[in-house]
């Protein structure tokens, strides 16, 4: 009787990790979907940023990189993040405004939150990230 529940809980167990995996590698939901990365550089040329947005069920958002001149190239040190409502994805549809400074470049973007208007730029977030020294 002992030997028999120790089996059928072997073997409810190895069907529970079954099923997380091929949860996890089919739908997406803990895996980011990655879009086509999006640069942006500044006006005056010195500045470049990278934004890697991305996808998952429930949310969306973008990853912001800087990329920092070095002699072998470029480096790519994250500065910071965004987060949006599911589906709302600020970059890839054109709905934010970058601002450059000479330390920080401001990024204004709609997140699809419920106090946020598409056409009114003024009720989007609005993040400033730190450029790396």
């Amino acid at each position: 009787m002992k030997r028999k529940f120790i089996v059928c809980s072997i073997i409810v167990l190895v069907l529970v990790v079954v099923a997380i995996i091929l949860f996890d590698n089919y739908s997406g939901h803990y895996g980011k979907e990655y879009l086509e990365d999006i640069v942006i550089t500044s006006d005056d040329g010195a500045h470049i940023i990278v934004v890697k947005e991305w996808g998952t069920v429930g949310g969306t958002g973008a990853e912001i990189y800087y990329l920092k001149d070095n002699l072998f190239g470029y480096k790519k040190i994250k500065i910071g993040e965004t987060i949006s409502k599911d589906s709302c994805y600020s970059f890839r549809d054109n709905n934010y405004i970058v601002e450059w400074n000479d330390t920080t470049v401001a990024i204004s973007y709609f997140s699809g939150r419920q106090s946020q208007t598409i056409d009114n730029s003024d009720s989007w977030e609005s993040k400033e990230f730190i450029f790396p020294q």
